[in-house]
């Protein structure tokens, strides 16, 4: 089983800024479910206001993600320990789904996840030869040009160059790789086209930093927020509570105020 090289230190505000896009990641699906779940006149104006950081919040906590594998022993062993609640959430939302519409995940955040961390167990013995900082650069502008993948386009994030052949759309099987078909709906939906490379882009940046004075400096490795600090520690869980509890709440609440 591959090991890969791993920091000497757990960093702090990692899990604080992970806890930190959490706890957006919290109040956008609360939002979210308020107005396309319950159907609740003021969340509307919400998601307005929210829709901007829909894009912001996956973006560090994916990257993040990818720095920890310098801080597992065995991203083999945590992938396929991951891939049990995301095949879970998988089951339960397309369960439910006959009943409330528009909840039905099929490939989200934590089924690509699950599957980078399996992928970089298997292959980051290799991946580590090659140079860390124009591996760095050249994730990060992969990442940009299949960012319009799923959209069936190579680009620069929003700006097209050219479509791609569309026959890779035509199959129902391509969507975890980047290829949806028609028709197709995931309400949490995070394809490896183009979220591999910015998970890559982290474990190649963390590479970097090894090599950096800064991971010498005692002002890193201290923390500023036990609150957020726990929340990016658990944040698989709450990932995977925030959604039955926000929704739950908010019936029981809706519930009392018509009885009320």
């Amino acid at each position: 089983m591959p090991k890969t090289k791993t920091l000497k230190k757990r960093i702090p505000i990692l899990d604080e800024l992970r806890g930190f896009t959490v706890l957006l990641m919290v109040v956008y699906h609360a939002a979210y479910s308020w107005a396309y779940i319950f159907g609740l006149p003021f969340s509307y104006s919400m998601m307005t206001v929210l829709y901007p950081i829909h894009y912001a919040i996956p973006l560090p906590f994916v990257f993040i993600s990818g720095v920890c594998t310098k801080l597992s022993r065995s991203n083999l062993r945590r992938g396929l320990l991951l891939l049990i609640p995301a095949l879970l959430i998988n089951i339960v939302t397309i369960f439910l789904d006959t009943y409330i519409t528009g909840i039905v995940i099929y490939f989200g955040v934590i089924n690509m996840l699950s599957i980078v961390m399996i992928l970089y167990g298997l292959c980051g013995k290799y991946l580590e030869k090659l140079p860390a900082l124009p591996s760095f650069i050249v994730c990060v502008i992969l990442f940009s040009l299949t960012w319009g993948i799923k959209r069936r386009y190579v680009g620069i994030f929003g700006i097209k160059l050219f479509d791609m052949p569309g026959f890779l759309y035509n199959t129902k099987f391509l969507f975890p790789i980047g290829f949806p078909h028609e028709g197709f709906y995931s309400s949490d939906y995070f394809p490896l086209l183009p979220w591999l490379f910015l998970f890559l882009a982290g474990a190649y940046f963390a590479s970097v930093m090894k090599t950096s004075s800064l991971m010498k400096s005692e002002k890193l490795y201290r923390s500023h927020s036990r609150i957020l600090s726990f929340i990016g520690k658990n944040a698989l869980y709450i990932y995977i509570a925030h959604q039955p509890v926000i929704c739950g709440l908010t019936y029981v609440i809706l519930l009392l105020f018509q009885k009320g």
